[in-house]
C-alpha cells in the first residue's frame, strides 16, 4: 500500500535539513528584500536560541573567536564614547548589529548542530541568478528579441536600470562576484563531468551577468580574485588535462570581457578617458553620449560628484581634524564631511550626505589610526583561519571584499553589512576541517 500524501510530505521534510534551509533563505532573500531578509535574521537567531535552551543545551560561545568575529561592533561601541553626535552614533551601532549577531549565531550553531554548507552556497548562487533574469525578462520587450542590436541596448542600459529599481549595480556586482568564486569551487570539488560543465556554465553566466552590470570596482575585484582562484588551481592541480580546462576557461572569460567593453559603450571606458584627463588638466569631454548608455548625468554632474574630489575632502577632515590617532568618533563623520563639502564648494555633495566612498578612508575617520590597525588586525586573522583551514574560498571571498572597499563603503550599507558578516562568520566559525578548491 502507497503512502499518503501527508505521510510522503512527512518523509521529505525529514531529509530536508531544515536549520540548513532556514540559514540559507535568511541571506538568500538578501537581493530581494532588505525588509524580509533582517526579519528572517532575527527570527533565526531568536528562534534558534530559545529551541538550544528549550533541550537544555549550554549555549557555549568561545570568547576569543566571537570577539574576532565582532570586532567592528566593540570598535563601533568603544569610540561610541568620543562621539558627540550620539544620534548619528547610535544609528550606526544599530545599523550595524550583524557584526554582533552572526557571531552570535553561528557560534551556537557551531557548538550544538550540524549544517550542510551545499546550502549556503547553492541558494544563494540560485537566488542571485534568479534575480538577475527576473529583472532582465521583466524590461525586454517581446517582439524585438531576435534583434542583435536591441539585445545590445539592453546590456547598455542594464547598469542604470538595476540602479534604478533593482538594488545598487555595486552590491550586486559584488554578490554576483561571490556567485562566480562559489561556481569555481562547486566545478573543482564535483567528480562527475555533467556537473563540472554545468557549473562552468554558471561560472560563465554569473561573469556575464556581472560584467553587463558594469560596476567598476566590483568587477575588477571579482576578476582578480577569480584569476587568485585560477592561480591556486594550477598549483594544486597534478593533471594536465584540469590545467588546460582551467587556462581555456580564463582565456574566454577574459576575451568575453574585452569584447563587451570593446563593442559596447560603458561606463567603464568612460570613467578612464575621465580619469586620464582630469589628471592630464585637460578638459573632460564625452567619448560616448551618457544617455545613450543609460548614466542618468552629465560631465557636469560627474566633476561634482567624482571620487577624487570626495577622497580629496576626507582627507581634509583628517588634517583639519587632527584627530588621525583615534578619530573624530563613531558618529561624527557625517557632519564633518559635510562642512568639508561646503568649504570646498562641493554643494551637491554636502546636500546628499556623501560618505567616502573608501571604506578605508572611512574607518580612519572615525576610529584613527588605533581603529583601522585594530580592523586591518581582524581581517589578517580571518585570512590566516582560512590558510590553516586550507579554504581558498574564504580567501578569495575576503580578497573580494577587501578590494570592493577601495571604492565603496561596503560596510556602511545594510546590502554590504548582512552580506559580510553573514558568510565572513560562516566561514570562521562553522568549518572546522580543512577543504580546498578540489576537495570538500
Amino acid at each position: 500500500m502507497g503512502l499518503t500524501l501527508g505521510e510522503k510530505i512527512k518523509e521529505f521534510l525529514k531529509e530536508i535539513d531544515l536549520l540548513s534551509l532556514a540559514l540559507a533563505l535568511s541571506i538568500s532573500i538578501l537581493p530581494w528584500s532588505i525588509w524580509l531578509n533582517s526579519i528572517s535574521i532575527i527570527i533565526i537567531s531568536v528562534g534558534l536560541i530559545i529551541y538550544t535552551l528549550m533541550k537544555k543545551k549550554r549555549l557555549i560561545i568561545r570568547l576569543k573567536p566571537f570577539l574576532i568575529t565582532s570586532v567592528f561592533f566593540w570598535v563601533s561601541i568603544t569610540w561610541l564614547t568620543i562621539t558627540s553626535d550620539m544620534r548619528e552614533g547610535g544609528k550606526y551601532v544599530e545599523h550595524g548589529l550583524s557584526s554582533l549577531i552572526f557571531p552570535i549565531l553561528f557560534s551556537v550553531v557551531n557548538n550544538h548542530y550540524r549544517i550542510n554548507i551545499n546550502y549556503i552556497f547553492l541558494l544563494f548562487l540560485g537566488s542571485c541568478v534568479l534575480k538577475y533574469l527576473l529583472f532582465v525578462i521583466g524590461i525586454i520587450e517581446i517582439e524585438l528579441i531576435f534583434i542583435l542590436e536591441y539585445w545590445k541596448e539592453i546590456f547598455i542600459q542594464v547598469n542604470q536600470l538595476f540602479k534604478l529599481r533593482a538594488m545598487h549595480p555595486s552590491y550586486f556586482s559584488m554578490y554576483l562576484g561571490f556567485c562566480s568564486l562559489i561556481s569555481y569551487h562547486y566545478y573543482c570539488i564535483v567528480n562527475k563531468k555533467r556537473n563540472k560543465y554545468f557549473f562552468l556554465f554558471l561560472l560563465i553566466l554569473t561573469f556575464a551577468f556581472n560584467l553587463s552590470l558594469m560596476a567598476k570596482m566590483p568587477l575588477i575585484a571579482s576578476i582578480i580574485s577569480l584569476f587568485v582562484a585560477f592561480i591556486i588551481s594550477l598549483f594544486k592541480s597534478f593533471k594536465e588535462k584540469t590545467r588546460t580546462v582551467i587556462v581555456v576557461s580564463f582565456l574566454c572569460i577574459s576575451f568575453l570581457c574585452a569584447l563587451y567593453i570593446k563593442n559596447v559603450p560603458n561606463s567603464f571606458i568612460q570613467e578612464i578617458n575621465n580619469y586620464y584627463k582630469l589628471i592630464n588638466g585637460d578638459n573632460i569631454e564625452d567619448t560616448y553620449d551618457y544617455n545613450q548608455y543609460g548614466i542618468d548625468s552629465s560631465i557636469n554632474s560627474w566633476k561634482k560628484t567624482n571620487r577624487v574630489y570626495i577622497w580629496r575632502s576626507s582627507i581634509d577632515v583628517i588634517k583639519e581634524e587632527k584627530k588621525l590617532l583615534l578619530g573624530v568618533g563613531t558618529g561624527d563623520i557625517k557632519k564633518n564631511l559635510k562642512a568639508k563639502y561646503l568649504k570646498n564648494d562641493f554643494k551637491y555633495l554636502a546636500t546628499n550626505n556623501t560618505n567616502t566612498h573608501n571604506q578605508y578612508l572611512d574607518y580612519i575617520i572615525r576610529y584613527g589610526i588605533v581603529g583601522l590597525i585594530l580592523i586591518i588586525a581582524a581581517f589578517c586573522l580571518y585570512l590566516k583561519k582560512a590558510n590553516e583551514k586550507q579554504n581558498y574560498l574564504y580567501m578569495m571571498f575576503l580578497l573580494l571584499i577587501c578590494l570592493s572597499m577601495l571604492t565603496e563603503n561596503i560596510l556602511n550599507r545594510q546590502y554590504g553589512i548582512v552580506f559580510f558578516f553573514f558568510f565572513n562568520s560562516f566561514f570562521f566559525l562553522i568549518s572546522k576541517r580543512k577543504t580546498d578548491m578540489r576537495m570538500q
